[in-house]
Order: structure tokens, then C-alpha cells, then sequence
């Protein structure tokens, strides 16, 4: 496997390819190294996302939702003929009930509670039926965006919130957002690709030209170029180990300590035109800030410079999707043309040669035992140790 066996500790790569069925067929036991169970299958539907769940890997797919239960080896697919909303899962999460949420395509949410399905549409509170992404709080509810506002779930009623004056014009259309939708001057709440929750509890909703709106359990404030933003919207949302929050635009990557935005600016992407898209940000084990740009390949920050690596370091590809990390902390990124792990000098690449899922990667999630699988829009799910 080229240079990347010597730098990861185990690459288990199975011939087999097991079908995930309903009816139950064998999963890997990512709990106990030594076991014989293959650790390559198909779900049979293109993959959009993963999730972990103690033992449980939840996948969802536009063919619905499949539950692996990773230690006893059996599966489960969840469809609209089970009470599942929608069969287009594009976006996980789990809140801290241990409920399982998902997004569904013009179906508006799903949960499952361990036993039944439950949809939330307009009709029971929702912004819109058109939902964008999700995401739990520490309290136990769940935040939902729609290109017509916000909606929040305590874990009894919905409430929806909307920057919007009913029959305005947004990217989705004109405004049909839910008719009880507080309306929120002053802020940006309309198709929020990013939500984020920090370490104070406060919920950040990104927007796509003006910058990021903060809610902080009572107050709602808007922070563009005027505050000391880059301009260009928010793309990527993340905080780091000292409670900085970094967010990606089109035009920089500005660091917010709770009081100061700082705008940096990277040389490399000033001559790219159209500017490199940020995808992602993440900060690795040893405190470095890494920015995934699609079409600028990956950035590092180590507190004092940036340096830009693009395909000519030995990416696979410029155009970044997504950073992860592995066990140690230690970056790794998926492009258009492959995965690549960086080793602390350079990047070794990881592509479907050398047994990753075929097509391109959509997602990547680790396991309680630090483990990488990685799902492709062909619908195969590998695991890397």
C-alpha cells in the first residue's frame, strides 16, 4: 500500500463486499481488532453521512436510513415503509437523549427514539418542509435550518425563527415559512448551510453573504464586515482548544475571541480567481489551525504563518472537501480525487487503488476505537484502523 502502510498502524482492506440488509448480515466488530469479520460493505444507495453511536453506526443514504450495530453484527434499513419521512437522509445527528434526527428532502425532519420514527413538518412548528442541516445542543434539543429561517426542538414543542418578512424573496423562493415564525430583526437566518454550537452554549447559524448570526439563550446578534468580519458570508464554522471561534469565507478566515474578529489573509489565494471556496476547519493535536479550500487545496496556521499545500505537495487533488482527524490528532483531508493523511513532514495518499470506496468520498466519521470509515457516493462504507 505504498508509503501509507508504513504510516498508519493497520489497513484492513477486505475483498468481500457485504450487502446491508434488513434481514441482518454481518458488520465489522470495530471493537475487537483481532476479528475476522470483513470490514468492507455496501449499502447499496450513494452515501451522504455517517454517525457513531456507542456501537452503532448510522448511515444515511438516499435510499434511506441504515442502522449497523457494529459488536452484535447486524443491520437494519430504515425507509419510508418503516415511518421514516423521507428515503433522502442527507444529514445525522444524535441529541443528548439519545434520540437519532435526520434531515429529509421536502419532508422536513425524522427522529427515532429506539423504537419508532417520528416526522416534523410546518404542521407541528417547523420553519419549512425544505430543510437544510441540523444540529443537537447541550440541553437536549436540536436546531434545524430551512432557506426560510430556524426552528428549535426542546424535546416537547417547536419553535421557528426567521429573519424574514413574510413574502420576501430568498434563495429558496418567496417566503412561506411557517406563519408563527418569530421574526428576528437585524439578523441573517435564511438557508444556513453551517449550525454551531460552542463550547459556551451559544448557537451560531452561518449565512451566505452578509456573515454569522449568534444566539446566546436570549440575544440575537448579527456579525458582518461591519464588526470586523471577513466579508464573503460564512462557509466553515469551528473553535479551538483556547475558546476561539474561526470562520471561513469567501474572502479570508477570521478568528473571534468573544470581543476582537482578526482577519487573515492568505497570499496564495489572492491570485485564484474565483477565490478557493472554504469547506472546512479544523484544529489538529498540536494546536494548528487547518483550512480546507476548495479549489486552494489545504492551509496550515501554526499561530505565526500560513502555508498553502495543493496537489504539487502531493494532495490528491486541489479541490478540499473536508478535514478529519484520526486517533492521534493528526489531519487528514478528502478531495475530489482522493483522501491523503498528513505525517507530521508530508502527505501520503489513500485512494480507491489502494481499497477505499469506489467514487468519489462523501464522508468520513471515527469510531469509539479510533477507527476511520469512510462512505462513497457508490454506496460502499471501509473502514481504515
Amino acid at each position: 500500500m505504498r508509503k501509507l502502510v508504513g504510516m498508519l498502524s493497520l489497513v484492513i482492506i477486505m475483498t468481500l463486499v457485504l450487502s446491508c440488509k434488513p434481514d441482518g448480515n454481518a458488520v465489522p466488530d470495530a471493537n475487537n481488532p483481532d476479528s475476522n469479520i470483513p470490514i468492507a460493505f455496501s449499502t447499496g444507495d450513494s452515501i451522504w453521512d455517517l454517525l457513531f453511536a456507542g456501537n452503532e453506526m448510522w448511515v444515511g443514504t438516499i435510499g434511506g436510513v441504515v442502522r449497523c450495530d457494529l459488536k452484535k453484527g447486524t443491520t437494519q434499513k430504515y425507509t419510508v415503509r418503516d415511518g421514516l419521512g423521507s428515503n433522502v437522509a442527507r444529514k445525522l445527528a444524535r441529541d443528548t437523549r439519545g434520540n437519532i434526527w435526520v434531515t429529509g428532502y421536502l419532508a422536513g425532519v425524522s427522529c427515532f427514539d429506539g423504537t419508532n420514527w417520528h416526522n416534523f413538518t410546518v404542521s407541528d412548528g417547523l420553519i419549512s418542509d425544505d430543510v437544510i442541516t441540523l444540529e443537537a445542543d447541550r440541553q437536549g434539543g436540536v436546531w434545524v435550518s430551512g432557506y426560510w429561517g430556524v426552528s428549535y426542538y426542546d424535546g416537547t414543542e417547536w419553535r421557528s425563527f426567521t429573519s424574514m418578512e413574510p413574502g420576501a424573496l430568498v434563495v429558496g423562493g418567496e417566503n412561506k415559512n411557517n406563519p408563527n415564525a418569530v421574526l428576528i430583526e437585524g439578523s441573517e437566518l435564511s438557508a444556513a448551510d453551517v449550525i454551531f454550537v460552542d463550547n459556551r452554549g451559544a448557537v451560531w447559524f452561518s449565512d451566505r453573504g452578509r456573515g454569522v448570526t449568534r444566539f446566546d439563550g436570549e440575544n440575537w446578534k448579527l456579525f458582518s464586515s461591519e464588526d470586523g468580519l471577513a466579508e464573503g458570508g460564512v462557509s466553515a464554522i469551528t473553535e479551538d482548544k483556547d475558546g476561539n471561534l474561526w470562520f471561513g469565507s469567501m474572502k479570508g478566515i477570521t478568528s473571534f475571541d468573544g470581543s476582537q474578529f482578526q482577519i487573515f489573509s492568505i497570499k496564495e489565494y489572492q491570485s485564484i480567481i474565483p477565490r478557493p471556496y472554504i469547506q472546512d476547519i479544523r484544529q489538529d493535536k498540536d494546536g494548528n489551525i487547518w483550512v480546507a479550500a476548495f479549489g486552494g487545496g489545504v492551509s496550515r496556521y501554526d499561530g505565526v504563518n500560513w502555508r498553502v499545500f495543493t496537489s504539487a505537495d502531493g494532495l490528491p487533488g486541489d479541490n478540499v472537501r473536508a478535514i478529519y482527524l484520526d486517533r492521534e490528532g493528526n489531519p487528514g483531508v478528502i478531495t475530489d480525487k482522493g483522501v491523503s493523511r498528513f505525517n507530521g513532514t508530508s502527505w501520503e495518499t489513500l485512494t480507491t487503488e489502494d481499497g477505499l470506496p469506489d467514487r468519489e468520498i462523501r464522508t468520513v466519521a471515527i469510531d469509539d476505537a479510533g477507527n476511520l470509515w469512510f462512505g462513497g457516493a457508490g454506496g460502499e462504507i471501509r473502514l481504515i484502523q
